[in-house]
C-alpha cells in the first residue's frame, strides 16, 4: 500500500517563512549598508540641492566646500557669510544635519569628485561629535527601543539615515513651532528633546567630549581614523582644509552650563575652563600641518561677555546672531589663508 504524502505541519511551514524573511532582511540590509558606506547612491542629494542653487551647484571656478552639521545645513547658517565676502568663488554647502565625521567620511570622495574644491571647510561640533563615534544609551535612562537603536546604528550606520530620512524620532511640531519654543526663556520642558535624551544615557557627556575622560578618550583614535580618511582625499585633490571648531554652548556661557545642570548634565573637577582643552588640543596635534585648525571659543566668550546673545535659551544651536557674529569671525580667519586673499 502506498504511502499518503506528508504534509508539512503549520508550525515547520512558519519556520521556513521566517527563515526566508530573516534571509532576505539581512540581504537587504547588508546590500543597504554598503550602498550607503560607498555612497553608490547620493543619499544626501536632497539636502545638497536645499542648500544650494542649481546655479551655484553648477558654476565653475574656484570652490569653497563646506560640510558640517545642524550648524550649518540651512541657507541663512554662516556658511551665507562666505558667499557675500567671497563673491569671487562658488560656495557649495554639503552639510548635513545629524551627521558627524563618519558620514562626512563616507560623502567626501562623491562631493569632491563633483565640485573638485579650491578649500575644504569643515565644521566640528564638540558637543555631539564624539558620541556619533560611539552612540550613548542606557538601560535605566533611556527607552528600551532607542537603546537597541543606538547600538545597532553603530554597527548599521544606513539606520541613522533611514531614520532620519522618515523623521524617526523627530517633534511633531513645525519648524516655526520648535524656533518659537526654543527662543522662549529657558525651561526644561522647553528644551531641545535630543539634548535631553542624550544626556539621560550618559549624563557626563558634555564633559566626557569637551575633556576625552569618561571612556571617550577611547573614541578619539577612531574619530581621527576617519578624519585622516577626509584629509587624504583633500591630499589626493591639492584641497586646503580648514577645520571649524564649535563649542558647546556650556564652554561659552556659564549660564548655559547651569541650564544644562538642570537638564540633567553632570560636571566634575576635570572640566577645562581656559580656551584650550582636551578634544581641541588632540585634535589640532593630530592634523598638525596638514589642516587649519580654528577655534572661536575665545572670542566667542568675549562676545557674549559684552551681552551677544549667541545661543538660544532652549537650544544648543546658534541664534541668528550667533550665525552671523560667526560667519563674520570664519571669514575674516580664512582671508589668513592664501588661498582666500580676493
Amino acid at each position: 500500500m502506498a504511502k499518503s504524502p506528508s504534509i508539512p505541519s503549520r508550525s515547520s511551514r512558519w519556520k521556513k517563512w521566517a527563515l526566508v524573511v530573516a534571509a532576505s532582511s539581512v540581504f537587504s540590509l547588508s546590500v543597504l549598508e554598503l550602498a550607503y558606506r560607498f555612497q553608490w547612491v547620493d543619499t544626501y542629494a536632497g539636502a545638497l540641492k536645499g542648500l544650494n542653487t542649481p546655479d551655484e551647484l553648477s558654476a565653475s571656478g574656484r570652490t569653497i566646500l563646506v560640510m558640517g552639521d545642524s550648524f550649518s545645513a540651512f541657507r541663512d547658517s554662516w556658511v551665507r557669510d562666505l558667499r557675500v565676502q567671497f563673491p569671487n568663488y562658488r560656495v557649495v554647502n554639503s552639510s548635513v544635519s545629524g551627521t558627524g565625521i563618519v558620514q562626512a567620511d563616507f560623502m567626501a570622495r562623491r562631493r569632491f569628485r563633483e565640485f573638485k574644491p579650491d578649500l575644504l571647510v569643515y565644521q566640528i561640533y564638540v558637543g555631539n561629535d564624539l558620541a556619533d563615534c560611539r552612540y550613548p544609551f542606557s538601560w535605566t535612562g533611556m527607552n528600551p527601543i532607542r537603546n537597541l537603536y543606538g547600538w545597532a546604528s553603530g554597527w548599521l550606520r544606513s539606520l541613522s539615515f533611514l531614520n532620519q530620512a522618515l523623521g524617526g524620532f523627530s517633534s511633531d511640531l513645525s519648524t516655526q513651532e520648535l524656533q518659537k519654543r526654543y527662543e522662549k526663556p529657558f525651561s526644561v520642558d522647553d528644551y531641545n528633546d535630543r539634548e535631553k535624551i542624550m544626556l539621560s544615557a550618559e549624563p557626563g557627556l558634555i564633559e566626557n567630549q569637551v575633556a576625552l575622560v569618561g571612556g571617550r578618550e577611547a573614541d578619539m583614535p577612531a574619530y581621527n581614523e576617519r578624519l585622516d580618511d577626509l584629509l587624504q582625499v583633500c591630499e589626493a585633490q591639492g584641497t586646503q582644509a580648514v577645520l571649524l571648531v564649535l563649542p558647546h554652548a556650556a564652554q561659552v556661557d556659564s549660564s548655559q552650563m547651569e541650564n544644562m545642570k538642570l537638564l540633567g548634565a553632570s560636571f566634575g573637577t576635570q572640566w577645562p575652563k581656559g580656551d584650550d582643552y582636551p578634544f581641541l588640543n588632540r585634535l589640532a596635534a593630530h592634523v598638525q600641518g596638514r589642516a587649519m585648525v580654528l577655534s572661536p571659543l575665545g572670542d566667542m566668550r568675549t562676545a557674549v561677555n559684552s551681552g551677544l546673545s549667541l545661543f538660544y535659551p532652549n537650544d544648543p544651536h546658534l541664534t541668528e546672531a550667533g550665525q552671523r557674529w560667526l560667519g563674520s569671525w570664519l571669514c575674516a580667519a580664512i582671508r589668513e589663508v592664501d588661498f582666500a586673499n580676493p
